[in-house]
C-alpha cells in the first residue's frame, strides 16, 4: 500500500514532446496497478496479442479510447517505456485506473499541477487556463481531468463542465471526442448521484458511441443507465434492460470484466427484489469471473461486500461476518472512503 502510494505521488504531471502520453497517475485498486503500470511510465504502443505491426497511442484521449473499447477484446498489451527500457505488457480487459495528460509546456504544466492540488483539498478556482492551438484532443484530455477532478466534491460543477465541452466549438464534428466527453458525463452523473440526470446523459452518450463506431463503449453507458434507473426504484425496467444488455456483452465482449459489472447488477437487482438464493448464485460465478480474468481490488471489494449482505439476509451470520471483514480488509488496503 506505501509502496503504491509513492509510486503515485513521484509521478510527472504531464508528457512531454518526447513521450505524448506519460502515465500521471494509476489508481490504487484498478487493474493497470496489478498489470504492472506505474506512475511516470511512458506509454509508447498497443497491439493485440503479438501481432508483429503496433500502433502507436498519440495522446491520452486515445488511451481512453483503447481502455474502453479495444482492451475489452481481449489480448491487448501496451508497449511501455521506464527508465529508458521498452517492454510489453498485457492489460486487464477494463478498469485500468490509468490517468495520462498530453504534452503541455512548463508553465502550464505548473499551473495545472497548483490547480489540481488546490482542487483536490477543495480550494481550488476556477480553471482559466487555455490555449487555442491546442488539438480537440488536448482540450478533451484536460476537461476529462478537471471534471473528475471535481466530481466528488461538486457533482453539478463537473456536470457543468463537460457541458460546456460538449457544445463547444473545439468538439464540434469530432466524433471520437464528443463521445469520450458523452460517456464520462454519463458516468460522473451517476457517481455524483444525479440521478435525474442520469437517464438523459447516459442514453446521449450510448447515442454517441455508437455514432462513432465505438459499440463496446457503448455497453458502459448502457450498464450506467441500467444502473441509474435501479436507484430510482425502476426495478422492473432496470431487469428488462439488463437481461438484453448480458445478451450483447456476451456476444462483442464474453470474456471482459465488463461481463463481470453486469452479473454484479444484476445480482444487486435480485437482492432487491428479495430473490436471495438467485443473487447469491450470480455473486459466486462473479468472483469466478473475477479470479479467472485478474480483477483487481476495487471490483473484488464490491462484491464481497454485497456478498455479505445477502448472507446475513439469509440469516447465514459467520459466512456474512467472514465476507464483510474480507471487505472491511480490501477496503484497508485501497484507503479511505473506499466503501
Amino acid at each position: 500500500m506505501i509502496a503504491a502510494l509513492l509510486l503515485i505521488a513521484a509521478a510527472p504531471l504531464t508528457a512531454t514532446a518526447n513521450c505524448p502520453v506519460r502515465v500521471d497517475q494509476v489508481k490504487i485498486g484498478f487493474e493497470a496497478l496489478d498489470d504492472g503500470i506505474r506512475a511516470g511510465d511512458c506509454l509508447r504502443a498497443w497491439r493485440r496479442g503479438n501481432a508483429a505491426s503496433a500502433q502507436t497511442v498519440v495522446d491520452p484521449l486515445q488511451l481512453m479510447l483503447l481502455e474502453f473499447e479495444h482492451a475489452p477484446r481481449g489480448q491487448f498489451e501496451l508497449e511501455v517505456e521506464r527508465d529508458g527500457e521498452r517492454h510489453w505488457v498485457s492489460m486487464a480487459t477494463g478498469n485500468w485506473g490509468v490517468v495520462a495528460l498530453p504534452a503541455l509546456v512548463p508553465a502550464r504544466a505548473a499551473t495545472l499541477r497548483v490547480w489540481i492540488a488546490d482542487s483536490e483539498a477543495g480550494e481550488a478556482a476556477n480553471w482559466r487556463d487555455s490555449d487555442s492551438e491546442d488539438s480537440a484532443a488536448t482540450t478533451a484530455a484536460l476537461t476529462l481531468r478537471r471534471a473528475s477532478t471535481v466530481v466528488t466534491r461538486d457533482a453539478i460543477g463537473a456536470d457543468a463542465i463537460l457541458a460546456t465541452a460538449i457544445t463547444s466549438d473545439w468538439a464540434r464534428d469530432k466524433a471520437d471526442v464528443l463521445a469520450m466527453l458523452q460517456l464520462a458525463r454519463c458516468t460522473q452523473s451517476l457517481q455524483g448521484l444525479l440521478l435525474d440526470r442520469v437517464g438523459e446523459h447516459c442514453s446521449s452518450a450510448e447515442l454517441a458511441l455508437q455514432s462513432a463506431d465505438l459499440p463496446v463503449a457503448a455497453l458502459r453507458a448502457r450498464l450506467a443507465w441500467i444502473s441509474g434507473q435501479r436507484q430510482r426504484g425502476q426495478l422492473d425496467v432496470a431487469v428488462k434492460a439488463l437481461a438484453a444488455l448480458q445478451g450483447e456483452a456476451q456476444a462483442l465482449v464474453p470474456n471482459a470484466l465488463l461481463a463481470a459489472s453486469l452479473i454484479y447488477e444484476r445480482a444487486t437487482l435480485l437482492r432487491l427484489q428479495e430473490h436471495l438464493d438467485d443473487a447469491l448464485t450470480q455473486l459466486r460465478l462473479g468472483l469466478v469471473m473475477l479470479e479467472r480474468l485478474g480483477g483487481a481490488d476495487r471490483q473484488r471489494l464490491s462484491f464481497t461486500s454485497l456478498l455479505g449482505l445477502i448472507q446475513r439476509a439469509r440469516g447465514e451470520h459467520d459466512a456474512a461476518e467472514a465476507a464483510l471483514l474480507e471487505a472491511v480488509s480490501i477496503s484497508e488496503r485501497l484507503g479511505p472512503d473506499s466503501i
